[in-house]
């Protein structure tokens, strides 16, 4: 089985040829970061606001063989100009609010990932399903340059082709 983790890391490696600094918003016990951190990537952040994950994830970072960076806090306050891709695993009702933020801090040509769940509002630039028992959907936005293209083509990638 593929699973997600793997999935997240092998699009930011590969897929996702520009990142260099990858943030993962909302990171719960961090399993996206730990696979993250065990790549070339420079180095990895990490964001989650609860008290008992944050900890949990800051001893998971101390234990790990590479280390990656984690802050406790909101993720909506957290600033993204300086990541490259910010990956998310969050309700469909925070998408809406996360596109508009991101598209507002990030770079051009950087990249949001979100697990799972779009946004009718904004289409991805991309769509990756992965291989693992529930067919996990990666949404892959594009950061635009000053405006947001509107209506900008879905492209879906099967990941058994």
């Amino acid at each position: 089985f593929f699973q997600a983790e793997d999935g997240i890391r092998d699009v930011a490696v590969t897929g996702v040829q520009t990142c260099a600094l990858p943030i993962y918003l909302g990171a719960g016990l961090g399993t996206v970061s730990h696979a993250l951190a065990r790549t070339n990537m420079r180095e990895v952040w990490s964001i989650e606001r609860s008290p008992l994950l944050w900890l949990l994830l800051r001893l998971r970072s101390a234990l790990a063989s590479r280390p990656f960076y984690v802050w406790r806090g909101d993720l909506f306050g957290f600033p993204l100009g300086k990541v490259d891709l910010a990956y998310a695993f969050l309700s469909p009702a925070a998408m809406p609010r996360l596109l508009v933020k991101a598209a507002r801090e990030m770079r051009p040509g950087t990249w949001l990932i979100s697990n799972s769940f779009g946004s009718a509002d904004w289409p991805p630039d991309r769509c990756i399903v992965l291989r693992d028992r529930r067919r996990t959907h990666l949404y892959l936005w594009r950061m635009p340059g000053q405006e947001r293209r509107a209506g900008s083509a879905s492209e879906a990638i099967d990941q058994n082709d």
